[in-house]
């Protein structure tokens, strides 16, 4: 069976090969990037082929489908790297909304809506010229956790502007 897409693609079956000529590897943070259609507004995979679902579901809960197996009952696939783009199996895991809810926050995502790529790749560049990161916080109007995990890269990992390295100096406090 042939489905098409607005974007000219023709997908014949076999979702295991669609899902895999639809990702770029990144060595440095493991992350099998999508590089199909995204979901407008949430920055999801957008994976669409009729054999494993009727509507286009997220591509990284049809790569768990298609490379783990079924998603238990009541399990969410959740994101270990906090790469929404990423379709690893390796950085993936079923858990609940409970789960998903707890790691969001311990992983500073209260206001992870405010930040973006480009604010992440800034105020990297920002932290990095010594700015304090609670000035940060203030400038992008998130939480000082938001900006010690993105600035430090256990959230954002996979944005390719550098993790800051801080010399501090005499009368300066660590983290400002």
């Amino acid at each position: 069976m042939k489905e098409h897409r607005g974007n000219g693609v023709e997908f014949r079956g076999d979702p295991k090969g669609q899902l895999l000529s639809r990702i770029s590897k990144n060595p440095t943070t493991g992350c099998w990037i999508w590089m199909g259609a995204l979901f407008q507004g949430s920055g999801y995979g957008q994976f669409s082929n009729r054999e494993l679902s009727k509507s286009p579901t997220t591509a990284h809960r049809a790569a768990w489908e298609i490379l783990k197996g079924p998603i238990p009952a009541g399990k969410m696939v959740l994101h270990k790297c906090d790469n929404r783009k990423c379709v690893n199996p390796d950085h993936l895991y079923c858990g609940s909304n409970a789960e998903n809810m707890r790691d969001r926050s311990l992983r500073g995502y209260v206001h992870q809506m405010r930040l973006d790529e480009g604010k992440v790749r800034e105020m990297r560049k920002l932290r990095q010229a010594g700015w304090p990161w609670r000035k940060l916080a203030a400038k992008y109007d998130v939480h000082t956790n938001a900006i010690i995990e993105a600035t430090m890269g256990r959230s954002w990992a996979y944005v390719d502007e550098p993790i800051p390295t801080i010399k501090i100096g005499p009368g300066r406090r660590k983290g400002g």
